[in-house]
């Protein structure tokens, strides 16, 4: 198995071809609000291959000063799912976020589910993100009505939670 970053090309054929399947239409930002960020080398994109075949994928947003990298989307492809590739990608790509402090991602806040299915699910995706080394931050947003609970990667010492939301 490797793990290859997308050239820009190949990072507009995931984020337009392939995260449509992945992703509800609301999840998905227009491609127009990435493009300038690629074009900047703020966004950037992983692949995770057995023989040549795109298996799962991370796309992720950063800022010039920041120590982490922001997980915009992880998604393992359809046809793969429960074999185990999500996880062993999550462990492996702290070696590819050379000088960051770890990676930050949201998953919506179990606590505003809309039913005990929903929220079911919700916690079947953080203990996914606990089981590969994620932590529950104290930190959460909202953004576009919807609320998240804020999870974190740490690649050394773990930052306190106030010193991520400076």
């Amino acid at each position: 198995m490797t793990i290859r970053k997308f050239s820009g090309q190949q990072l507009q054929q995931v984020y337009c071809g392939l995260l449509p399947d992945d992703f509800p239409p609301a999840e998905i930002k227009p491609y127009a609000m990435i493009q300038p960020l690629i074009a900047c080398g703020l966004y950037a994109g992983y692949g995770y291959y057995e023989q040549d075949e795109l298996r799962a994928y991370a796309l992720f947003a950063h800022e010039q000063q920041s120590r982490y990298l922001l997980l915009d989307y992880f998604a393992v492809r359809h046809a793969y799912r429960s074999g185990g590739y999500g996880g062993r990608f999550l462990r492996r790509l702290g070696e590819y976020a050379h000088g960051y402090q770890g990676l930050l991602g949201e998953i919506e806040n179990i606590d505003f589910a809309a039913d005990e299915a929903e929220a079911d699910i919700r916690r079947r995706r953080l203990v996914f993100y606990q089981n590969n080394g994620w932590r529950l931050t104290g930190l959460r947003a909202r953004l576009y009505g919807v609320e998240y609970s804020i999870i974190a990667y740490d690649y050394g010492q773990p930052l306190p939670d106030g010193a991520l939301s400076a």
